[in-house]
């Protein structure tokens, strides 16, 4: 009886090494897959992110034109008043004479 109990304890501790070894290879396994998954997550908040700033550097530069081509059309429409006024003193002026 004591050759069938070591004989069962010999293959309790090859089962539970078979065991331990699944488990270890299972732990593994998932730690690379979560930390594959950080990495693809950080590396597409990253890209996220700089795809976002762009846009808006873009937005700012076609506002920044915009704002800068009313600017000048209204000191055009304002030269052209001042044309304009300084026409019609002139005008006044020779009329009074």
């Amino acid at each position: 009886m004591s050759e069938n109990t070591t004989r069962y304890s010999s293959d309790l501790r090859e089962q539970s090494g078979r065991r331990s070894l699944r488990w270890l290879i299972l732990i593994s396994f998932l730690a690379l897959v979560i930390a594959l998954s950080v990495i693809l997550g950080a590396m597409g908040a990253v890209m996220g992110f700089q795809e976002t700033r762009q846009a808006a550097v873009e937005h700012l530069q076609i506002a920044a034109n915009l704002k800068q081509q009313q600017i000048e059309r209204w000191m055009d429409d304002r030269g052209a008043d001042l044309a304009v006024l300084s026409i019609d003193f002139a005008l006044v002026d020779n009329l009074k004479d």
